[in-house]
């Protein structure tokens, strides 16, 4: 049985990379849980947008992707 990708209609480009990023390598939300410590009940509140990540358990999850979340200055307009 081919697994579905998970989904993100959470409006948070962290969130929805990171989602692209589990697709892309294939991760499902069990392997996220065991690899990552955030399991996978509360990484699906978050792209679901019913809950707010903190910002050390986002780091768990890019760590697991090999990621880092950085800091940037925007442009001004």
């Amino acid at each position: 049985m081919a697994r579905r990708p998970m989904l993100c209609p959470a409006d948070d480009p962290i969130l929805k990379q990171l989602t692209d990023r589990c697709n892309e390598r294939g991760i499902t939300a069990a392997q996220l849980d065991l690899l990552s410590g955030v399991s996978s009940h509360t990484f699906r509140e978050w792209r679901e947008g019913r809950a707010d990540p903190t910002l050390s358990r986002l780091r768990m999850v890019a760590a697991m992707l090999d990621y880092d979340i950085v800091l940037k200055k925007r442009r001004r307009k």
